[in-house]
């Protein structure tokens, strides 16, 4: 008996609509049976109370089913609200640690320095990967065509960050080797003049700095500041765009964040915004690389 009713209330908690139904059907078949067995008043009472019973049941799943039906479309928007948000926030912890590491490598001028920072960038690399995959994943409700952009604008800025890791890959070591030795022969003649005090001592010359300064990827990635102003694509014609911190990573990054932060007031009710005119360019000139 206790298996029957585990099966019952198991049912009944799957489908409750048609549990419902069901006893509705029941009510309304038992009334009419009544009515039409009963004479005088107790007919007439039966037969208005069963299509009562019937047309009350009828109104109330509508409405239940309409109200359900906004529930779910609320809590969908709340959900791709908080996904759209993720994202945002993602986006921008990786260019907080980039704009970190550039400015800290110029500032400290140093191999280990450089060490430590290139290595916070493979955790930027990864997060990027991760976003692209959340995309990929299909639970967005971002159109198709906005969705594109975004995993454009993002496969940009991780092949920006991959050349950088390249080029520290390739020389760190190197690098390294030679500010150990460096910083050796400064102790070496601290040691040696310490007892004279000479406020005029010779420093030796930072050759891993040097080597440092002399890599062309992170040279444009520390210089960036120095630069008079991004140049201008062509709108009419497919160019290639420098491949540089600028094109590659910080306006496809502005370009993924206002398309997320135009779908998060979508979500909101708000109305889709136009593209900026500079920004358009963006797009213009990341769907020329992808051509």
């Amino acid at each position: 008996m206790s298996e029957v009713n585990h099966r019952f209330a198991n049912f009944v908690s799957r489908h409750p609509l048609w549990t419902a139904t069901g006893i509705v059907a029941l009510g309304a078949a038992g009334g009419f049976s009544v009515a039409v067995v009963a004479d005088g008043k107790l007919s007439e009472v039966m037969l208005t109370a069963s299509t009562t019973l019937i047309f009350v049941a009828f109104i109330g799943g509508v409405v239940k089913l309409l109200l359900d039906d906004i529930q779910r479309r609320r809590e969908r928007r709340n959900e791709q609200s908080r996904f759209v948000a993720a994202l945002l926030a993602d986006l921008k912890s990786v260019y907080d640690r980039v704009e970190r590491c550039r400015i800290l490598v110029a500032a400290h001028r140093s191999a280990l320095t450089y060490g430590n920072e290139m290595r916070e960038l493979v955790d930027s690399a990864v997060q990027l990967r991760n976003v692209v995959r959340a995309l990929d994943s299909g639970t967005s409700d971002i159109s198709d065509p906005w969705l594109s952009r975004i995993r454009m604008c993002v496969k940009s800025m991780e092949e920006y960050l991959r050349q950088l890791l390249d080029e520290f890959t390739t020389h760190y070591k190197r690098i390294a080797d030679r500010e150990r030795i460096c910083e050796a022969a400064l102790a070496a003649r601290i040691r040696e003049e310490a007892a004279s005090l000479d406020p005029a001592m010779a420093i030796p010359e930072n050759s891993a700095w040097l080597e440092i300064v002399a890599l062309p990827k992170l040279k444009e990635f520390r210089e960036v500041d120095s630069r008079q102003g991004p140049g201008i694509i062509c709108a009419d014609r497919c160019e290639r765009a420098p491949f540089d911190y600028w094109w590659s990573f910080v306006r496809p990054l502005d370009l993924a964040s206002w398309i997320l932060r135009a779908e998060l007031r979508g979500l909101r009710g708000g109305r889709w915004p136009n593209t900026p005119e500079d920004l358009l360019q963006v797009l213009f000139r990341l769907e020329c690389e992808r051509a």
